[in-house]
């Protein structure tokens, strides 16, 4: 199972993403609730009103969900992936809509998640910290629990994080090795669940 997240700041262009999908793309919307409206334009723009009094650039998450080829899981179970992924990413209770996106040519489907990160209690913004990671872990948990394919986490080959130009640079001045480094940064990273956590894994590969 791949799930990618990303924050989004655009609710219309979202919505009319998850309505219509890609060319070639059969929509469907699969549930809309929690909002102030059951129409999901109305009820996106809705999150824009109250984003406005938090200052929130990016007032929605948007997770993708996919499964590798040829695997096929029932609607309840797509459904409770969608469950498990907004609990996971620390959302449980905020407004949500679903999507699924088939391919007319191979009938393969993939699901579209939509949260909104506004609190409507509070009116401030939800965090949706080391989310990536969390969706990684999530969807190894439902792999085995619906028993298809594992997806593998990391990249093919030795480097796994390719430095950048001036970083390059950099390691080349100090006599570091820069894909050593890049790579155990970001695998305390993918370890860590907060700041303090990824400060420690840090502090132990001194």
């Amino acid at each position: 199972m791949i799930a990618k997240g990303n924050r989004h700041a655009d609710g219309f262009k979202l919505a009319r993403y998850m309505m219509t999908g890609k060319d070639g793309e059969h929509a469907e919307l699969v549930e809309l609730r929690g909002f102030a409206s059951d129409i999901i334009f109305k009820a996106f723009r809705s999150v824009h009103v109250m984003a406005e009094a938090t200052k929130a650039e990016n007032p929605f998450f948007h997770v993708q969900v996919r499964l590798p080829e040829g695997e096929t899981i029932p609607r309840e179970q797509w459904l409770r992936s969608a469950d498990r992924i907004q609990s996971g990413l620390g959302l449980a209770g905020q407004p949500r809509a679903i999507a699924r996106h088939i391919v007319e040519m191979t009938g393969e489907e993939h699901w579209h998640l939509a949260i909104s990160l506004i609190d409507a209690e509070t009116m401030k913004a939800r965090p949706v910290p080391f989310f990536k990671f969390r969706l990684k872990a999530i969807s190894r948990e439902l792999e085995k629990e619906f028993d298809i394919t594992r997806v593998t986490n990391d990249r093919e080959g030795p480097i796994q994080y390719a430095a950048k130009k001036n970083e390059q640079q950099q390691a080349q001045r100090l006599g570091t090795d820069k894909d050593e480094l890049r790579n155990t940064i970001r695998a305390c990273w993918d370890q860590s669940d907060c700041g303090r956590s990824f400060e420690g894994a840090l502090t132990m590969k001194e």
